[in-house]
């Protein structure tokens, strides 16, 4: 059935969409060796491990064991928990995906699940036994709005000393402010006067975004840094490569000065060795803000299922992508009697119709013979 499922004959492509769990964690542990989990596949992924790969194994875990599970019932902290490790794999898995180029939302989409509607004749066909009617009252929906979530993160501090509390909220809609509230007891809760001198305010809020300009061949890496209203003035702003400060002054004008009013960095005439995983820095009187990694790469080059023609010719599309955007595409072959890779011409009748064009090249070969041995190559 898998087999029917992976293999479809021409010019037909795969569904990746309708591949289940099972099919396609076999398909990235055979096909993607570069996407090996730190402890190995198929073994539980040590807590600091955060690599792509680890995430796909606690994926599959999660799998096993909830979805998969002889039981369908689950208690509310143990389902909280889940939901909990679950969003923090999908917020990973999210940014490597948008740091190769692919605009995803996870956490939207779990955002959708979580407040799903079910419907009445949903929830009665779930009803098992004697099962109370109002414990399945939570399931249900008005609309697709929820009130806000939100969550606090801290290190552990001896009493006395100074701690800081960071709040992670999600909403939709947007929530419309937030306000600290304090309990002694987790029940009764008061609000938190926070201009008294012992509280301070937020550290920076960090967005990057990215810019390329083909024609010069730079990269601009776009920093918001902005901060809450009350809250301390950020006094420091710096980009690192690999965890290591950006040296502006040494860069001989590669590097644009950065400061905290244009915290934005442009790197000029962008070459191989500036690939890596970039982040920037803001500080203030309350700490420091790190914003998420924005990764350099040389293009990465995915070739489509090749399409026969009516006049017997192939066509494969390719697409490519890369953060800088690439400015330049070509098609290479390798002959039987030869070692190497080198152009195609595109003035020859059996190319003839081949296309260069960013970021989708087509190649075009007439019968089809020489597919095998071609390669696209972009810079």
């Amino acid at each position: 059935m898998q087999l029917k499922i992976c293999y479809l004959s021409p010019p037909a492509i795969p569904d990746y969409s309708n591949f289940d769990v099972t099919l396609l964690y076999k398909l990235i542990r055979n096909l993607c060796p570069s996407l090996e989990p730190t402890q190995g596949w198929g073994k539980d992924p040590a807590d600091t491990d955060i690599q792509i790969g680890d995430d796909i194994e606690r994926l599959r875990i999660f799998r096993n064991n909830i979805v998969r599970h002889s039981s369908s019932e689950i208690s509310d902290s143990d389902f909280e928990i889940c939901l909990k490790e679950l969003r923090s794999v999908l917020q990973r898995i999210q940014n490597h995906m948008t740091s190769k180029g692919y605009n995803v939302n996870y956490e939207e989409k779990m955002t959708n699940i979580k407040q799903l509607d079910l419907g009445d004749d949903t929830l009665n066909k779930c009803k098992i036994g004697y099962i109370v009617e109002h414990t399945l009252d939570r399931l249900k929906q008005a609309d697709d709005k929820d009130v806000p979530n939100a969550e606090i993160s801290t290190v552990q501090q001896n009493v006395g000393s100074e701690t800081m509390l960071t709040p992670r909220i999600v909403a939709c809609p947007s929530p419309d402010g937030v306000q600290w509230q304090q309990s002694n007891d987790g029940t009764s809760f008061n609000s938190i006067d926070i201009s008294q001198p012992k509280y301070y305010g937020s550290t920076p809020n960090i967005a990057i975004s990215h810019e390329t300009c083909v024609t010069n061949k730079s990269i601009t890496l776009i920093g918001d840094v902005f901060v809450y209203e009350n809250a301390p003035v950020v006094q420091n702003v710096f980009w690192t490569k690999n965890g290591e400060k950006l040296d502006i002054q040494g860069s001989g004008g590669r590097y644009t000065e950065v400061t905290v009013d244009n915290p934005s960095l442009t790197i000029f005439k962008v070459k191989e060795h500036d690939a890596g995983s970039y982040q920037l820095t803001a500080t203030n009187d309350a700490g420091s803000t790190t914003s998420d990694f924005l990764i350099l790469d040389v293009p990465d080059v995915s070739f489509a299922r090749p399409e026969k023609k009516n006049n017997g010719s192939f066509w494969v599309p390719v697409t490519v992508q890369a953060i800088p955007a690439p400015n330049f595409v070509r098609w290479s072959i390798k002959e039987n009697t030869c070692d190497a890779f080198v152009p195609i011409d595109e003035n020859l009748e059996e190319f003839k119709g081949t296309s260069n064009t960013l970021p989708h090249p087509v190649l075009k070969d007439e019968g089809g013979a020489k597919l095998s041995r071609g390669r696209a190559a972009s810079e």
